[in-house]
């Protein structure tokens, strides 16, 4: 079920109507007039008829009683929807005049009362002038119903800065609607359709609504990526969220469609789509070419309903045979060319197109069914996958094909674009692991976890055996005849939303196992605090390492500087002694031939700020069941609303859309959310966190203990000289290093000032020769993860101002690349050969 909250158009139309009608019987009662109901619907609530709404219209307007502005627009949303259901199915055969006039006859009734109650521009929306305003039977009821809580997407306008005093009153008041409601006896309007046009038909309209709004959605997503504005992994963990919503929508409605409501249909899609063309009075058998399945003059309606990948699933399982696995030769229908725009293509260059690739992707689920379970699957792959083992035709399995035809068209020949984002993203990930293999076993870390190592040879293993190489080809040149080309990588090249799950999925182990990286060597919490030291110290020349600025950036200062950023050399020590786990009684005693001693207090640790990453991978990891499900990214909403400080600034983007104002509604009115919102409030905190996703963690690591090795080298002869040789006892102890800098240089300052010298700290020699090294080094390595983030982040891109950031982004695309990948696989990307 949908979670607390995300209705359809068919609920929400329901309670509008239900509102309103049970203010007007309440409204009524209370000027005397009462019209009993012996007639319920299915779900127990009395229901009036329309010819007695003129008797209860006719009260309340005698008495001088308004309807509430809130109510006013209650009804004006009612009536559109209905418009909209009765304009579609309009019928332009003359023999149907009497029953389109019996259609529109309740939208008549509905718009008499609206315009006969609104109140005029000089009333109040909650006074007449025919009643007394401190009658206690009429304001208490009028109380009621001016707190109604109402969800005003359909005609939203951007909130202002600074609300007025008025909005503020009135989002205060909306907040207990629904507690007062409950008072009131509810009722609803006893539907009056005719056969041809019974509830039914409403309920199959409106969800067609929600589901081709969701569709313009999906295709808003695909377009910021395809326009570079939003990553494939924000794009397509949101679409297979969409899908998600429109599968529980379609179970909601199904649930209260009876069967006889559309009695020897197969499928509600085919069903509405052949009713309209025969409301049309077009001919349903006319082809114009012989291979068509349809008359595709209807195609706008036919993709509108469904109809088409209904069609064309159906024409499938006519020709497949269960008992082998089926491959697909391209072009079989004509050759389609993915260079030309599709709504610039005719409607049968469309269909052709459509038709490949769909029955493409049903070859390929077909042979998913013959082989093991993949790591991640979406909802698409997972829909068509049931398809061909059942052969039996869904809703879902209709729309969700749709969408996938709908993300195809739009990226056209940019098609496998997210494969290739994978692809890079599985090289860089392969070798900073493979880096970090290297460096362990050299530089052995006796408190690393062997399961931590299992873990990045697992990833090594995924990268190695399902991304290198695919796997899928032996396997399917022993099924299909001698010389059938099979493209590799098949899967992923034509379901983008599966690709973006894979490369999400790989990209939370990778931050997962950087984090933990961070976390147990600590070598990068040391050199930041020397970093942090020289940069707020005025005698020593100012040194910049960019990836640590950024690293500030992804992970509050508080994640490791108890109590704030320190700004001289003893905050500075304090702070280094907790990230080395080390006793700050060796500040109280100081002398150079004490050595650190450990504490028993616990190190500080950096946790993933990726909120939404975090609970993702969490519920991947749980058998990897419904891990994407609407539920999961609810709760996640709401744990941000509850922890503010973890919702980041949130920018508009180039397209215009930002979340902030839906996040703020969603604080005021829990209850009121549409799907759409929670959508785009998912979408674009996502994309906020798709830069922290994409840090560098081990790369960041090995350039930190690289400097560490370097300044143990340059400061070796006096670390002997203080410390002895055994200052420390193995490599992984370089971090110590820094803890000897900084104690040298506060014991040179209490040596000084107990001769009563003046002397500066930061003018130790060893802290002088660290402050030299560190700008030697960041010379050539001070922005390499940020050189990374520029290729791989589209958010961090997007968030560089200045036309020359923008333009020396854009340069040095390649060169960044070759920076962070080894040669001879960069060379076969960009051959195209991996």
């Amino acid at each position: 079920m949908l979670p607390k909250g995300l209705k359809s158009s068919y609920h929400r139309y329901k309670t509008d109507t239900q509102s309103f009608t049970s203010w007007l019987v309440a409204t009524a009662s209370s000027c005397g007039v009462v019209i009993g109901s012996d007639i319920v619907n299915n779900e127990g609530t009395p229901t009036i008829s329309l010819h007695n709404y003129t008797v209860l219209v006719d009260a309340v307007v005698e008495n001088g009683i308004a309807l509430p502005k809130v109510l006013e627009s209650v009804l004006e949303r009612a009536i559109s929807i209905r418009k909209r259901c009765a304009r579609f199915f309009q019928s332009k055969k003359p023999e149907d005049e009497i029953s389109n006039k019996g259609h529109w006859h309740f939208i008549a009734v509905m718009e008499d009362a609206l315009n006969r109650l609104k109140p005029s521009d000089e009333e109040d929306s909650r006074t007449g002038s025919g009643k007394d305003v401190n009658d206690d039977s009429y304001s208490q009821l009028s109380n009621r119903f001016a707190l109604l809580a109402l969800d005003e997407s359909w005609k939203e306008k951007p909130e202002r800065k600074a609300a007025g005093k008025k909005s503020k009153k009135k989002n205060k008041e909306n907040t207990n609607l629904n507690d007062k409601l409950e008072s009131i006896a509810r009722y609803d309007i006893e539907e009056e359709y005719d056969e041809y046009r019974s509830l039914a038909f409403f309920m199959a309209f409106c969800l067609f609504v929600d589901l081709n709004d969701l569709r313009d959605s999906i295709k808003d997503t695909w377009t910021e990526y395809k326009e570079g504005t939003l990553d494939a992994m924000t794009a397509a963990v949101t679409t297979n969220a969409t899908l998600i919503v429109g599968r529980n929508l379609i179970d909601i409605t199904q649930s209260l469609i009876r069967p006889s409501d559309f009695e020897g249909a197969d499928s509600l899609p085919t069903t509405i789509f052949s009713f309209i063309c025969l409301l049309s009075d077009r001919d349903h058998t006319f082809r114009r070419r012989p291979h068509d399945l349809f008359n595709l003059e209807n195609y706008p309606m036919a993709d509108w309903t469904f109809a088409t990948t209904t069609i064309l699933m159906k024409s499938y399982i006519a020709v497949v045979d269960p008992q082998s696995c089926p491959f697909y030769r391209k072009g079989n229908w004509g050759a389609v060319d993915p260079s030309k725009p599709y709504d610039e293509r005719s409607i049968e260059e469309k269909f052709d197109n459509d038709r490949e690739a769909i029955v493409d992707f049903l070859f390929e689920c077909a042979f998913l069914l013959q082989t093991a379970e993949v790591l991640v699957i979406d909802e698409v792959t997972k829909a068509l996958r049931d398809f061909n083992r059942t052969k039996k035709i869904t809703m879902y399995h209709s729309f969700s094909s749709q969408v996938l035809l709908d993300i195809g068209n739009i990226l056209a020949d940019k098609k496998t674009a997210p494969y290739d984002d994978l692809r890079m993203t599985a090289l860089r990930a392969k070798k900073n692991l493979t880096s970090f293999l290297e460096l362990n076993s050299k530089v052995p870390l006796p408190t690393w976890p062997a399961a931590n190592t299992a873990a990045v040879q697992k990833i090594l293993r995924f990268i190695d055996l399902e991304l290198t190489n695919d796997p899928a080809i032996p396997l399917k040149q022993e099924s299909s005849p001698p010389g059938f080309s099979h493209t590799e990588f098949h899967l992923y090249k034509q379901n983008p939303i599966f690709t973006g799950l894979v490369m999400y999925d790989l990209s939370l182990r990778v931050q997962e196992l950087g984090i933990a990286v961070t976390n147990n060597w600590v070598a990068v919490f040391p050199t930041l605090c020397l970093y942090n030291l020289l940069n707020n110290s005025p005698s020593i020349q100012a040194v910049t390492w960019s990836d640590f600025d950024e690293f500030l950036k992804v992970h509050d200062e508080k994640s490791f500087f108890v109590g704030g950023m320190p700004k001289d050399l003893e905050g500075s020590f304090e702070k280094l002694q907790f990230s080395l786990d080390l006793s700050p009684t060796a500040l109280a005693k100081p002398g150079r031939s004490k050595r650190a001693t450990n504490s028993t207090k616990g190190i500080r640790v950096i946790n993933a700020t990726t909120v939404l990453g975090a609970a993702f991978n969490t519920a991947l990891k749980s058998e990897r069941r419904d891990a994407l499900s609407l539920v999961v990214m609810e709760e996640l909403l709401e744990s941000l609303e509850l922890q503010p400080e973890m919702i980041p600034e949130l920018v508009e983007s180039p397209r215009g859309n930002t979340a902030s104002q839906a996040l703020k509604r969603k604080k005021k009115k829990r209850k009121t959310l549409t799907s759409l919102q929670l959508l785009k409030v998912l979408q674009s905190n996502l994309a906020l966190e798709e830069r922290k996703l994409e840090f560098n963690y081990i790369g960041l690591h090995g350039r930190c203990f690289e400097f560490l090795g370097k300044l143990r080298d340059r400061l070796h002869d006096k670390l002997v000289k203080y410390y002895g040789p055994q200052y420390i006892e193995a490599e992984c102890q370089l971090p110590y290093v820094i803890y000897y800098v900084m104690k040298d240089a506060l014991m040179s300052a209490s040596a000084s000032k107990s001769m009563g010298l003046q002397s500066d700290a930061m003018s130790s020699p060893m802290l002088i020769q660290a402050a030299d090294l560190m700008r030697e080094y960041t010379r050539a390595k001070s922005a390499i993860a940020c050189r990374e983030l520029m290729v791989f982040s589209k958010t961090y891109k997007a968030n560089s101002t200045g036309s020359s950031k923008r333009k020396r982004g854009k340069a040095t695309h390649w060169t960044a690349i070759k920076e962070i990948l080894d040669s001879k696989p960069l060379v076969l990307a960009q051959e195209g050969q991996i």
